[in-house]
C-alpha cells in the first residue's frame, strides 16, 4: 500500500516538473549527461501510470482515514480497481503502449491469485457480485468453485445449524401401509422432485438475482443484510455469517499502529510489566497525547491516592493496637 501511494506520489511530481526537468537537464552547466536524458515518451509513460494509480491511491487513503472501513466497502474497491485496469487493457482509443498494458494485465493477474479467502467469500455473500464477479472478471474456473466451496465450508463449519438428533425426533408410529396405483406413482413421483429441490443455503443464494440500488449505483452490501435481518429474513441460516463477514476490518492497519505504540511506551527497561500494566499504561498515554487528560490531573490523582493509602494504614495501625482514633 505504501508503496503504491509513494510511487503515485513521485510520477504526479514528475509530470507536474516536466517543463522545468526538460529545462535543467539541457543545462550545460548543471544538466546531466544526454545518455541518461528523460525524453516525452518517458512522461507520457508516467502520466499514464499516474492514471493507473491515482484510483489505487484514493481508495487506501479512504481506508486509512476511515478506521471502521469494513470488507464490504473494500469489494466495491476491489472491483472498481479491476474495471479501470480492464478498461486500460482494452486500450479501445489506442493511446496505452502495449508494455503499460501488459504490466496491468499481471497485476490484474496477482490480485485475483493472492485474493484472500476473506473477500472470495465476501464476493460470494455480496448481493451485487456473488459468483457473476468471477466470471466476468474471467476467473479459472477451478478458482470460482474455491471460493464457492470456501464459503460453504464456512457456514457448514460454524453456522450451520445442528439437526436434532434421532433419539429425540423419532416418534412410534405403526407400520406404514403399502400405497398401490396411481397414489404409489404420486409417492415415488413426490420424493424424487424433493430430492431435486435446492437446500444447501449457499446454492439458494447463488440461484438467486443481483441487487442493484435504484438508480444502477453498487449497493451497500452490509446494510442491505441489515435490512434482510429487519425484516426477518435470514436466508435459511446464512445471515450471521454474512454479516461476520462483510463486517469485519478491512485492514490490519489500526492493529499494527497499536502494537507500534506499545512498542514505544515498552522500553527495554520495562519490559518486565505484566499485561494489565501494560495495558493501562498505554491507555493512559493515549489519552495524555491526545489531550483527554488536563495537565496536573495525574498529579492530582496519585497525590489523592497516596494521601487515602497513608490513612488507612493509620486505621489499620490504631485497629491493631486497640486504640480507636478519629479524624
Amino acid at each position: 500500500m505504501s508503496r503504491w501511494n509513494s510511487t503515485y506520489q513521485q510520477l504526479k511530481s514528475i509530470v507536474r516538473c516536466e517543463n522545468a526537468l526538460f529545462t535543467w537537464q539541457r543545462d550545460k552547466q548543471f544538466g546531466t549527461p544526454r545518455k541518461v536524458h528523460l525524453n516525452q515518451g518517458d512522461f507520457d509513460l508516467a502520466q499514464d501510470l499516474v492514471q493507473v494509480l491515482e484510483p489505487i491511491f484514493e481508495f487506501t487513503l479512504q481506508l486509512l482515514i476511515q478506521s471502521s472501513a469494513r470488507v464490504a466497502k473494500v469489494v466495491i474497491m476491489i472491483d472498481q480497481i479491476t474495471g479501470n485496469l480492464s478498461t486500460l487493457i482494452a486500450n479501445e482509443d489506442g493511446r496505452y503502449p502495449p508494455a503499460l498494458r501488459n504490466a496491468c494485465r499481471a497485476g490484474i493477474r496477482l490480485a485475483n491469485k493472492y485474493c484472500s479467502p476473506i473477500y472470495q467469500i465476501a464476493m460470494v455473500l455480496h448481493p451485487l457480485f456473488k459468483d457473476e464477479y468471477f466470471k466476468l472478471a474471467q476467473w479459472p474456473q477451478s478458482w470460482i468453485d474455491k471460493a464457492i466451496n470456501l464459503t460453504r465450508d464456512m457456514f457448514n463449519t460454524n453456522y450451520k445449524a445442528k439437526q436434532p438428533t434421532s433419539s429425540q425426533t423419532s416418534v412410534k408410529q405403526g407400520p406404514a401401509k403399502p400405497q398401490t396405483g396411481v397414489l404409489a406413482g404420486l409417492g415415488a413421483a413426490a420424493a424424487a422432485r424433493s430430492a431435486e429441490v435446492i437446500s444447501d443455503p449457499v446454492d439458494i443464494w447463488l440461484a438467486g438475482g443481483l441487487v442493484l440500488d435504484r438508480n444502477s449505483s453498487p449497493v451497500n452490501g452490509l446494510k442491505w443484510w441489515g435490512k434482510q435481518k429487519q425484516s426477518g429474513n435470514n436466508h435459511h441460516g446464512l445471515l450471521q455469517m454474512v454479516l461476520d463477514v462483510l463486517g469485519c476490518p478491512a485492514t490490519s492497519v489500526n492493529v499494527e499502529r497499536s502494537f507500534n505504540f506499545g512498542r514505544d511506551y515498552v522500553s527495554a527497561r520495562r519490559h518486565n510489566l505484566d499485561a494489565k500494566s501494560v495495558s493501562r499504561g498505554m491507555a493512559l498515554l493515549f489519552y495524555l497525547k491526545n489531550g483527554k487528560i488536563k495537565p496536573l490531573n495525574l498529579h492530582e490523582y496519585m497525590e489523592k491516592r497516596k494521601d487515602d493509602m497513608k490513612s488507612k494504614a493509620k486505621q489499620k495501625a490504631a485497629v491493631v493496637q486497640g486504640v480507636l482514633t478519629v479524624e
